[in-house]
């Protein structure tokens, strides 16, 4: 499914790319990596040059289709160099996670929480730390614990983009839970 021009994954097989697909992609070629599958360089060579394609300020800053400075194909596109081998020392990085601290987590976008807390996992010390509290606050205060419906009671409300998503409820809930058991669930790279 892979585009072979640009290296990005899309919404139909061989289609350009999208930042939110190459996230998902390389959330499961990292999991094949660490269940000792064989994966193709050829994938990891893509993955790169969409990543290539879609960045700014030497990869401290992520687009969707192409370079820009949004939050969440940033908070991707961090993540996925990461598991490429950036390490801690790329200036390049730091700026990055530094840009997504300023910013916070996004009661508005659940995918930029989930994927900006899976790399402010990753990269470690104090501003892991600082994100996490304010992250669990955010999720613990917005978990529906009342209401007119019982089953709703343990989920999340979609807001913002995603009030729209087809994934509704249960993909709201399912990034919220996701995004809470970060450290629980997922190895740390080896960004040394």
């Amino acid at each position: 499914a892979q585009a072979r021009e640009s290296g990005g994954w899309g919404a139909e097989p061989k289609a350009r790319g999208d930042m939110a697909y190459l996230g998902w992609h390389m959330l499961a070629l990292n999991s094949a990596k660490i269940a000792k599958l064989e994966i193709p360089k050829t994938a990891l060579a893509g993955a790169t040059n969409f990543l290539n394609i879609t960045q700014q300020g030497g990869g401290a800053y992520y687009g969707s289709l192409a370079p820009g400075k949004s939050p969440a194909p940033t908070a991707i596109g961090l993540l996925g160099r990461m598991q490429l081998g950036w390490n801690r020392d790329t200036p390049a990085l730091a700026q990055g996670i530094e840009y997504l601290d300023e910013l916070g987590p996004n009661p508005q976008d659940m995918s930029f929480n989930f994927f900006a807390s899976q790399g402010m996992f990753q990269a470690g010390g104090d501003v892991w730390t600082r994100w996490n509290e304010r992250m669990k606050k955010l999720l613990l205060d917005g978990q529906v614990t009342r209401g007119e419906f019982r089953s709703d009671r343990g989920s999340w409300t979609p807001a913002g983009q995603q009030a729209s998503h087809p994934g509704g409820r249960l993909a709201e809930t399912a990034l919220a839970l996701m995004t809470l058991e970060i450290y629980y669930r997922h190895a740390p790279l080896q960004l040394d």
